[in-house]
């Protein structure tokens, strides 16, 4: 069994680590993002590099076994060595998983306030793609395996928390918040934790509940099936969850697919070749239910 929780740097501490080993934890996630003082201020973040990698040491004294760091790349203006630098002392820091995503500007947050203030401008898509390959290179080299877009492992470490997303398997969330997805029905709690707690009270602390049609069942399985590198969609278990077949659903779309070089295809499953991974939101864009483009 996994049991993983997530940690911030600054606040991962001897103490805390303690409880967390007592209660079960046998997994800890790191939210080491960067190494660079300037890098982190951008981003807003509390912690300084060498609470990063204390955290990491912290962790290991603890005797967790799995550590995982999470880290951000392409940041406005950064050159593929420093981002080579910071990913080469994270993996010989001792985790046994990394989790390296490009930057993405999401709404609200400090980094997309400066972007939209001048401040900062988002980094050549060109740069993005080449930081992309050195990734997978570097973390190859230093004995770390790609088997999601943006995870690596070395052998026997994948998460298996986040594989039950990429399967499309059943996940509960509980809390303020939290998804689930069960069959082929969605639901998301209330966010507010009083607001959640008292709906709880009265058997329900949904927000939103929606049953999905097969269709895009069908799809959210390649969204998320097409993200591992290796495993790829499984058809057969795309079939179960959706009740369509991918390979009758599908036939056009995957010949047309497989002759642009972009996914592999056989009658067990899908798979996207090392463009299709490059180029993934413009091979799901020609997957998406009609009545979606």
């Amino acid at each position: 069994m996994e049991v993983s929780m997530e940690a911030n740097p600054e606040s991962f501490l001897p103490d805390v680590a303690a409880v967390a080993a007592e209660g079960g934890v046998n997994r800890i996630s790191i939210g080491v993002q960067s190494l660079r003082e300037d890098v982190l201020a951008a981003y807003d973040r509390a912690h300084s590099p060498q609470q990063a990698l204390d955290a990491i040491d912290t962790a290991k004294d603890a005797g967790f076994a799995r550590v995982n760091a999470d880290l951000i790349y392409a940041f406005p203006g950064q050159q593929p060595e420093q981002w080579i630098e910071d990913l080469q002392q994270v993996a010989g820091s001792g985790v046994n998983h990394l989790s390296c995503y490009e930057l993405s500007f999401e709404p609200g947050t400090a980094l997309t306030k400066k972007h939209l203030a001048g401040r900062f401008d988002r980094s050549d898509p060109e740069l993005c793609a080449e930081l992309f390959e050195s990734t997978r290179q570097t973390c190859s080299e230093l004995g770390f395996a790609r088997y999601e877009v943006s995870n690596f492992a070395r052998r026997g470490e994948e998460c298996l928390h986040n594989l039950v997303y990429w399967r499309s398997l059943n996940w509960v969330g509980i809390g303020p918040g939290a998804a689930s997805w069960v069959g082929q029905r969605r639901s998301i709690n209330i966010a507010d934790p009083v607001a959640w707690a008292d709906q709880v009270a009265n058997k329900d602390g949904r927000s939103k509940a929606e049953e999905c049609d097969p269709e895009t069942v069908l799809f959210d399985c390649f969204m998320m099936g097409l993200r591992l590198e290796h495993e790829g969609l499984d058809f057969d278990r795309a079939m179960r969850i959706s009740g369509i077949d991918p390979r009758d659903h599908y036939q056009q779309q995957l010949a047309e697919l497989q002759e642009d070089g972009l996914l592999e295809v056989n009658e067990f499953r899908a798979r996207a070749t090392a463009d299709g991974f490059r180029l993934l939101d413009g091979v799901l864009q020609r997957l998406l239910p009609r009545r979606q483009v």
